[in-house]
């Protein structure tokens, strides 16, 4: 059934007995938490959106040094590489999960709101569902739902660095 929804919807394409996708983001998972399919959005829009990277970026370096020391320490007690630390930062701090920051508190600061405050405005302006260019497929059975959406190939930003990422 998911394979030919996908099939359907042009998720998937057959090219000479060659399955592809046809394109350059996709989140896909099983979600039964409303954060975490928030938190694999906000992946997807650092992913597609150059701007939206670049602010980021700006964000990060604009923090205290202690915040970024602790970003830094946290998201390689957690695994990540360096070159996906910017895009989880974003990622947690957007869906609220101020562990990244050192905590609730860390998270009520000055600083911290400001740069949320920052990230949200440009993705109101920018719209997380990026007018045609995405599409998605949702099927939502009695105890789980399976989420299928992604953003076109053409319609994308020059792709980041990648690295290792856990989500």
């Amino acid at each position: 059934m998911l394979f030919e929804a996908l099939i359907a919807r042009k998720f998937l394409a057959n090219r000479k007995g060659v399955w592809s996708c046809t394109f350059s983001y996709l989140i896909g998972g099983v979600f039964n938490a409303h954060e975490t399919f928030r938190h694999e959005l906000m992946h997807a829009f650092y992913f597609v959106n150059l701007e939206y990277r670049q602010l980021v970026t700006q964000a990060l370096l604009g923090l205290p040094t202690h915040l970024q020391n602790h970003v830094t320490t946290y998201m390689k007690s957690k695994g990540y590489d360096a070159d996906v630390l910017e895009d989880e930062f974003q990622a947690y701090l957007c869906t609220e999960d101020f562990s990244v920051v050192g905590g609730p508190k860390a998270g009520e600061t000055k600083p911290v709101v400001g740069v949320i405050e920052v990230l949200r405005a440009h993705q109101r302006e920018h719209s997380l569902m990026w007018g045609d260019a995405w599409r998605g497929l949702m099927l939502e059975g009695k105890d789980l739902t399976i989420f299928v959406g992604g953003v076109e190939d053409s319609k994308t930003a020059p792709p980041p660095k990648s690295g290792k990422h856990k989500s």
